[in-house]
């Protein structure tokens, strides 16, 4: 009889535990959430450059190395108010889509900690090219360059090389 309610009371403990696991996992879960939703507009750009003419807002984020930087936040703003229209994350290959972006005049911020915030000027336009994408180059924060983007030809069609055409400067 003791066995019996001894293990009544472990199963009831692994259950409770269970339960607290679940929800601390849950907690994290909108936690992270919450603070993608957090994006606020930053521009520590010197000089802005002509918008990057795309039809859809898609890219790669990568480091100096070209190296694809996963996670990284990135926020649409309109141009005139910079208010946020979305948030999206980069994939772990540094790839990023925002999708149903009307047409218009935008900015997108790229955050990523131990980086300069990247924000290049963008124009969503149903007559540009559809096999352009924005090529984020990402840059440690504390140098005298910032983060910037370029537009170029699509991953697939470059594989893998910079293309520094599209109004940004390869290097600032």
């Amino acid at each position: 009889m003791k066995n019996a309610r001894m293990m009544a009371t472990i199963r009831q403990l692994m259950f409770v535990a269970l339960l607290l696991g679940a929800g601390v996992h849950l907690w994290g879960q909108k936690t992270s959430s919450s603070q993608r939703g957090s994006m606020v507009y930053e521009n520590h750009n010197q000089t802005d450059y002509k918008a990057l003419t795309l039809r859809a807002v898609t890219g790669r984020a990568h480091d100096e190395q070209r190296m694809p930087i996963p996670k990284v936040s990135l926020g649409l703003f309109t141009e005139r108010d910079h208010e946020l229209v979305t948030v999206v994350e980069s994939a772990d290959d540094g790839t990023f889509a925002f999708t149903n972006v009307e047409p218009g005049l935008y900015r997108l911020v790229a955050k990523y900690d131990g980086f300069c915030p990247a924000n290049a000027p963008i124009e969503v336009s149903r007559h540009a090219s559809a096999s352009r994408e924005i090529d984020l180059h990402m840059k440690p924060a504390g140098l005298d360059t910032c983060s910037y983007g370029t537009a170029g030809p699509k991953a697939s069609a470059t594989a893998g090389t910079a293309n520094g055409s599209g109004g940004w400067p390869r290097s600032r």
